[in-house]
């Protein structure tokens, strides 16, 4: 969930949006649940253009291309953003007892691999059980170690018996181990093809492999009979983008790709005016753009420095400045434009307090010095520039260091070298509890904060464990209240993210914030 951010650098129209939702300034359009592929509505191919690659197909790999993964294989259960819970994928239907600590998951008697080996119970536990072999180290490792056991009493059925209450355990189940691989092709397959080229029969979702070029772009073929309903697509190219915008929007413009993400204000201005693309907002997925402290080591270990940085961020200046006013200017633990929302306030600006907190600090010692670190693009740099001169204002001495992406994830997320860092990460809603648990004081491997806090891990232990809309916000209640005393990391804003396609691409759906576009119901109106 923790990634190095880019971000947008705008200017000069911001008077005329400040204040307004991105979505409206955008014209995008709703996820339509009716208007998708059915029989007579095949045939097409599209190119879908992603700025990140990720490791191959095979989902137990450590940071595997979980889009490409998910086509192929498919995922048990997903989050519906139309209702805002989990609905059956795969799988026909998951249910959890009353404390969240036993989930049933029914299979459908239908369901089953190319070359006719049934997705059944046995298939399943095999599968997910790749999670935590030792051959397999994965992000996903740590949620599968959270299942004490998985039983099948009979072919349709796995039940998994948790060590401890979590509200939002199908989750695990919508992301990569939920993508279950073909026991008879684990059978026969190395991992290398797994991850490389898999064969056909691998997974039971609506594509198969077709090839991968390394760097360049994968492409899968869209089953001509596919078990779980008809897919239009007969071929899904995914291209690898430089994170440059503008030249995935001039592949677009010359027929050459079909859609692409994308979260920058000035680019998607200019697809206002071209009526042969559409802009849907992708829910859940808005990117967080935080500060993160180091708190082994001074002066973030100082919560009076952490919370004084939070005070600093004049939020509306920065979405001003460097967004044209597009982004959602709050500093709160999940977005605005989420759909389960704390009632407590997320501190805001405040200079004389920061200042106040710093002067205090420094009156016991504390230097206010420190060295933040970030990616080095020039949007990255410019958002350091302006938060460096807000840090200013209240007293805090904060040098800027850039770097390429790979050493920036070496220094905070390998070795945890650095005072400050500029980060990102997307909290979805399907689980918020799944963004922020690496502040838990228990979690030796993802902790690249050094966070550790009795209160944090209180308030993460409340939020894991809500199953229900008010329980969630109960969760986050208590999240808020414990950010907003402790400032385990410091929130400046959130970036909404757009999926830009051409017009008469239809059927877009979206889940979970790993894999956020569902392909297997899209269909091309020639």
């Amino acid at each position: 969930m923790l990634l190095a951010v880019a971000a947008c650098t705008g200017g000069g129209e911001s008077d005329e949006t400040e204040g307004q939702d991105p979505a409206e300034v955008f014209q995008v359009v709703d996820e339509d649940a009716d208007d998708v592929c059915e029989e007579g509505r095949e045939g097409g191919s599209l190119t879908y253009r992603l700025t990140n690659e990720g490791a191959g197909f095979d989902p137990a790999v450590q940071s595997a291309n979980l889009q490409l993964a998910q086509a192929v294989f498919g995922t048990l259960v997903q989050w519906d953003n139309l209702t805002d819970s989990y609905e059956g994928y795969l799988a026909e239907s998951i249910s959890g007892n009353d404390d969240s600590t036993v989930w049933t998951l029914k299979l459908r008697p239908e369901g089953e691999f190319p070359d006719g080996t049934p997705l059944d119970s046995a298939a399943v536990k095999r599968s997910i059980e790749r999670f935590v072999h030792p051959d397999f180290p994965s992000t996903y490792t740590q949620r599968v170690a959270e299942i004490d056991t998985i039983e099948t009493p009979d072919p349709l059925t796995v039940v998994f018996t948790l060590h401890e209450p979590w509200g939002t355990f199908p989750w695990t189940l919508a992301m990569a181990p939920g993508m279950i691989v073909n026991p008879t092709v684990l059978d026969s397959t190395s991992p290398e093809e797994l991850q490389s080229s898999p064969p056909e029969a691998a997974g039971a979702g609506a594509f198969t492999f077709d090839n991968y070029a390394r760097g360049a772009s994968a492409t899968v073929n869209g089953k001509s009979d596919w078990w779980a309903g008809p897919v239009c697509l007969e071929q899904l190219t995914v291209n690898f983008g430089t994170n440059d915008a503008v030249a995935d929007y001039d592949l677009m413009r010359s027929g050459q790709a079909q859609a692409m993400l994308t979260w920058e204000a000035q680019l998607l201005r200019t697809t206002i005016a071209d009526e042969s693309v559409k802009r849907y907002q992708v829910p859940g997925a808005d990117i967080l753009t935080p500060i993160i402290f180091n708190h082994r080591e001074p002066p973030g270990d100082d919560v009076r420095i952490r919370k004084a940085m939070q005070l600093a961020m004049d939020r509306d200046l920065i979405s001003e400045r460097n967004f044209e006013g597009l982004v959602y200017p709050e500093g709160g633990v999940v977005s605005p434009s989420g759909p389960f929302q704390p009632t407590v306030e997320p501190l805001g600006y405040d200079k004389e307090a920061a200042a106040e907190l710093v002067e205090e600090a420094v009156a016991d010692g504390v230097d206010p010095s420190f060295t933040y670190i970030l990616s080095g693009t020039t949007n990255n740099e410019n958002l350091a520039i302006l938060q460096q001169s807000l840090a200013s204002e209240v007293g805090l001495d904060m040098e800027t260091e850039t770097m390429q992406s790979t050493e920036w994830v070496e220094r905070v997320n390998v070795n945890r070298t650095f005072d400050a860092a500029q980060g990102g990460g997307t909290p979805h809603p399907s689980c918020v509890y799944c963004a922020y648990d690496p502040f838990l004081s228990t979690n030796d491997a993802g902790n690249y904060s050094g966070t550790d806090s009795e209160a944090v891990d209180e308030a993460l232990d409340v939020l894991k464990a809500a199953s229900t809309p008010e329980e969630t916000v109960e969760g986050l209640d208590a999240l808020q209240t414990v950010w907003n005393e402790e400032a385990p990391q410091v929130q400046t804003l959130w970036m909404p993210q757009y999926l830009v396609v051409a017009s008469n691409v239809h059927g877009v759906r979206f889940t979970s914030a790993a894999t956020p576009v569902l392909w297997d119901q899209v269909y091309i109106d020639e």
